[in-house]
């Protein structure tokens, strides 16, 4: 009896001495739970939070203890929300910690940058908090507001890259005229309306001169918008970008024909977010007549994950969404095709892979200014692969090139955004639907009205004669 009593208390007595040696990492996630208005709602990115946890301790053993913690938690609270009471919530959370618990916790802010970003930025670069930034981040909200002293990291990468690689694209062909065609949507959180936003922005400060026109279609009213979009974008432009969803773009090409847009004479994009469209959804059916609109496709998305760990993460991450959050991913459809669900499961993983760097050793801090910036201008290597943080405290996106294949009638990679370079990789490698094989002018020979250029002299000689 005596030995079992020494034997619980020096159990106990490692028990606390392993509490009391763990470094303890809180994750605040601000962001609501399911508002079906943007990818980072916690019905989707909740399960990657806290799987990423509970990997971390196994990984870490007894250094570090990780907790998730919600602020939004009234099921009143949504995207509209957060610019007024992001800075309330967070600053509320602050003070209702004892001096002891701030003293003994690291902690960090997960965020969409639809809050109020500059006041977040202000009150956790006051508590000297990591803020993360969970969704592709816009450049009129810069992760570094307060230069080399902030405390915020963009770890779901940057919109301006989906713009760079369009923009070196368009140059590669010589194609300095294009029509975007983007979807109208009420105010709050819409990829595709910043992106064009964005697109422009950047093509305004290049070197090189861009005309580019926007075209509003409306997804309510889908006949009548595209028809009048397609028309209008014809009168002008041979390059039409298609800043819409997966199944409305996939509805536009089939549509082309009936406008003689489908000839291999007019070049389309798609750029798309994961959650938005997928690749698949441009497989090419026989009684379709838009096959020439197909082949002249380029389609850029962001780069899901292809470690061997992926198909077991995506497994646990629906039983988890299925379970604790009554959400079923449709078929074909697999988490970690967003990234804001990867960049979830990656911030969890990066806090406390640079805890664990200074944990017990002399520079031990929780400061969110340290944190950060030794995660800058730095690769990590983490379960879903490598990440690059630069110099700014952006990840470096990485983005995939598709085009059509000829032979399997689907899309297939031919190109890349380099994450370690930020490097686009293109070969131009297009089998293009065209007499000559190359790709289409962005200025027809003879104009848009067909009567300019060698044309206007053609007809001016017939009437000569």
């Amino acid at each position: 009896m005596h030995d079992l009593m020494m034997f619980l208390v020096l159990a106990l007595m490692m028990l606390c001495e392993w509490v009391q040696s763990a470094t303890r990492l809180e994750v605040l996630v601000l962001l609501p739970k399911n508002q079906f208005l943007g990818p980072s709602d916690v019905v989707y990115t909740g399960p990657a939070y806290e799987l990423a946890a509970e990997s971390a301790m196994v990984k870490y053993g007894k250094n570090l203890s990780v907790s998730v913690t919600y602020l939004l938690q009234s099921p009143n609270r949504n995207y509209d929300d957060l610019p007024a009471y992001s800075v309330q919530m967070v600053s509320g959370f602050y003070y209702s910690r004892k001096p002891s618990d701030h003293a003994e916790t690291c902690y960090a802010v997960a965020a969409s940058p639809v809050v109020d970003q500059p006041g977040l930025q202000s009150v956790t670069e006051a508590f000297d908090w990591i803020l993360f930034n969970v969704v592709l981040s816009n450049p009129k909200y810069p992760v570094r507001g307060n230069g080399a002293k902030s405390t915020a990291i963009a770890t779901g990468g940057a919109l301006v890259n989906y713009a760079i690689v369009l923009l070196e694209i368009l140059r590669f062909y010589d194609w300095h005229r294009a029509a975007l065609l983007v979807e109208v949507k009420p105010p709050g959180f819409s990829f595709h309306n910043d992106l064009a936003e964005i697109i422009a922005q950047t093509a305004v400060a290049a070197q090189d001169s861009f005309v580019l026109e926007k075209f509003g279609v409306d997804l309510g009213n889908q006949d009548a918008t595209f028809e009048e979009a397609l028309l209008a974008a014809k009168r002008k432009f041979r390059v039409i970008v298609l800043l819409v969803p997966g199944v409305p773009a996939v509805k536009i090409l089939q549509m082309t024909p009936r406008f003689g847009m489908a000839n291999g004479e007019f070049a389309f994009f798609n750029l798309q977010f994961g959650v938005y469209g997928r690749p698949e959804q441009f497989e090419y059916n026989r009684k379709d007549s838009a096959l020439l609109a197909y082949q002249a496709l380029i389609f850029i998305s962001y780069h899901t994950p292809k470690v061997a760990q992926v198909q077991t993460l995506n497994t646990a991450l629906k039983e988890r969404s299925r379970t604790f959050y009554n959400y079923t991913y449709a078929n074909g459809s697999q988490p970690l095709d967003s990234s804001a669900v990867e960049a979830a499961f990656n911030v969890v993983e990066l806090f406390a892979a640079v805890v664990n760097e200074t944990s017990g050793g002399p520079d031990e801090t929780c400061s969110g200014m340290k944190l950060a910036s030794r995660m800058a201008n730095r690769r990590f290597d983490l379960t879903l692969g490598n990440v690059f943080i630069n110099s700014a405290h952006l990840r470096n996106l990485e983005l995939d090139i598709y085009s059509f294949n000829t032979t399997t009638k689907s899309l297939q990679v031919a190109g890349a955004l380099n994450w370690q370079t930020n490097r686009l990789e293109w070969k131009g490698s297009i089998s293009w639907p065209t007499v000559d094989g190359k790709a289409p002018p962005d200025t027809p020979l003879c104009g848009f009205s067909g009567n300019e250029g060698p044309c206007t002299t053609k007809g001016t000689v017939l009437i000569r004669l």
